[in-house]
């Protein structure tokens, strides 16, 4: 109603109360008519009127009601991290948090953020301001989104596992109490006194101690030499459950090997060089590695069967391993095959570990070099095609259609001038009258 008292030159008080008292409609100046009784709405001024209306519609909220509403709001369940701050910044309105407004987006933003590793991140940047955390956040959003995409478009590498039949690593059982619905680091008894051995960590149904050494040399003796043929007959284990399928693909890569993506985990202890495979449903070391670096290990008869793209069927044991990871620590099955090649992190290890992405998307060739041997392809003018003529055919009625310029925000105003001059000065464009 301002803008129309502005635009149309309405400056009257008279005037002003006239229109407002019709445009409010019956029912609004029925309220605005009790509560100035018995004088009438015509007597008074203008903004007087406003703000009865405004003090009756929208009360004085408590700002302190308001700031719990602010400090208990956290990042919902697929909210993006800009939707989550103009939240923030909505609840802000009635906070009165005054020239204190930023530090308290601030730390609302971090305390609320849902991603635990985003959060961890900005809580150690030193000098953290609420223009530098949202930065900071949203590219870490992109890069996760980006991560996500890369796992759901797989790739075939070195080796490539196709598909699975069931989950690999549920029937394996738990050293400590002998179930298969969990993982030793999970399990209710790590903590638990055997009655057997009195030492910690297991119970006395799974206790070692009373086998006696010959029998356990004799067992680690054949797990060490023997590899399961898993060909197709054996596609069971000896309590006739069906033992989880995979099918492996060999592709020779001819690309350079600084393309790979490496990590670094520590295996029991010991730090492997791992290339980063999102094709692989498992993750696998070779025999070499194994006896190298891993030696001492127990390998025990796989749970999974692997086979290659044709079919043959592949000699592997497995092994429980302790698997640390950016100050996560997990135990996982680790597929031991024969021969040698290169360790791969399989998607069964991105499953339960997370990787910083932002870390293996980072370029690392010497880009200076690029840039000075391809120096014209990177110069500021625009490049021509040369050695061709193109003409443009237009048909003999056709006549010029005139459009009337857009909006244009006012905040955008200098840099859309300052563009469409870049663009006049490269020649792509020119004024007209």
């Amino acid at each position: 109603l301002n803008q129309y008292f502005k635009t149309n030159e309405v400056t009257d008080e008279g005037k002003q109360v006239a229109i407002f008292r019709i445009v409010i409609g019956p029912k609004t100046y029925d309220i605005l008519r009790n509560v100035l009784a018995p004088v009438k709405p015509s007597t008074k001024p203008f903004s007087e009127l406003v703000e009865i209306l405004n003090t009756n519609y929208n009360p004085r909220p408590l700002t302190i009601a308001e700031r719990f509403k602010f400090h208990g709001r956290n990042q919902l369940v697929g909210e993006s991290v800009a939707k989550f701050l103009a939240e923030l910044r909505h609840l802000a309105e009635k906070c009165e948090f005054g020239t204190f407004l930023n530090e308290a987006l601030r730390d609302r933003f971090v305390c609320g953020m849902r991603d635990s590793v985003t959060q961890k991140k900005l809580l150690t940047v030193s000098g953290l301001t609420l223009d530098r955390a949202f930065e900071l956040a949203q590219s870490y959003e992109t890069a996760n989104k980006q991560a996500s995409e890369l796992q759901a478009n797989t790739k075939e590498h070195e080796v490539c596992a196709v598909y699975s039949k069931t989950n690999s690593y549920a029937k394996k059982p738990c050293f400590r109490c002998g179930k298969t619905n969990h993982f030793p680091d999970k399990c209710y008894y790590k903590e638990k006194l055997c009655r057997k051995c009195n030492k910690r960590g297991h119970i006395a149904i799974v206790c070692r101690a009373t086998q006696s050494r010959t029998s356990v040399n004799k067992r680690k003796s054949r797990i060490k030499c023997v590899w399961q043929d898993n060909s197709p007959s054996s596609d069971s284990d000896t309590e006739g459950n069906d033992i989880p399928e995979y099918y492996i693909g060999c592709v020779h890569n001819t690309t350079n090997s600084t393309a790979n993506i490496v990590l670094h985990p520590e295996v029991n202890g010991v730090k492997l060089e791992m290339e980063l495979d999102t094709g692989a449903s498992v993750s696998i070391i070779s025999e070499e590695t194994w006896k190298h670096r891993l030696g001492s290990v127990k390998l025990n008869k796989p749970t999974v069967s692997l086979k290659t793209y044709t079919g043959e069927p592949l000699k592997i044991l497995q092994m429980t391993a302790k698997v640390q990871y950016n100050e996560q620590q997990v135990y996982l099955p680790l597929t031991v095959i024969r021969g040698s090649g290169p360790s791969l992190f399989g998607r069964d290890w991105l499953s339960k570990l997370k990787v910083d992405w932002s870390s293996v998307n980072r370029v690392s060739s010497d880009i200076g070099s690029v840039l000075d041997q391809y120096q014209e392809l990177f110069q500021d003018e625009l490049g021509t095609l040369k050695g061709i003529k193109a003409e443009l055919v237009v048909q003999p009625d056709a006549t010029p259609k005139f459009v009337k310029p857009r909006p244009v925000p006012y905040a955008l105003r200098t840099a859309i001038e300052n563009d469409l001059n870049r663009l006049e000065r490269m020649k792509v464009i020119e004024k007209v009258d």
